[in-house]
């Protein structure tokens, strides 16, 4: 079983200034953890740039994030390289009786969130390129329904039409 690497984003909130923190670098590999051959596979380390203020109890926490995967077209099932970037991501960290902040799931649920849902090679931000698979599926016509709300055609009849 593979170990995670530690992370840089755990922190000792006693350690942050009165007057803030900047926290800047890269993660090392494996850092979001993903399965080796899957859909989304990590393209380099995560890069951050942010600043932590202490404001009370809490520990603001803003900045710049970015990484690049390799994502799979769900149409054609080529890889293509992705880039996300967070120019602005904030959080507050509430740590209690003096616990360490972990703002390592935070970032990574972030930064996988900011993935497309259903990858196509058109989605690509650093190489823009066509999907090879454009245009060869048909489109379904869609369903008619008469006056009375009923359709035209049986489940089986639109079946049917799509052999």
């Amino acid at each position: 079983m593979e170990s995670t690497p530690p992370s840089p984003f755990r922190l000792d909130p006693r350690a942050i200034p009165g007057n803030g923190m900047h926290l800047q670098g890269q993660t090392q590999p494996g850092f979001f953890g993903l399965p080796e051959g899957g859909e989304v596979i990590e393209g380099g380390p995560l890069h951050y740039d942010l600043r932590l203020d202490p404001d009370g109890s809490e520990v603001v926490v803003s900045g710049h994030l970015d990484t690049q995967f390799s994502l799979e077209c769900g149409r054609c099932l080529e890889r293509f390289p992705f880039e996300v970037e967070i120019p602005a991501w904030h959080h507050v960290a509430q740590p209690k009786d003096d616990q360490m902040i972990d703002l390592t799931d935070q970032v990574r649920e972030d930064i996988l969130l900011a993935l497309p849902s259903y990858p196509r090679c058109e989605h690509g931000n650093i190489d823009q390129r066509d999907c090879p698979a454009e245009g060869q599926f048909e489109k379904v016509e869609p369903v008619t329904f008469d006056e009375t709300g009923s359709s035209k055609q049986t489940a089986w009849d639109t079946l049917d039409d799509l052999i």
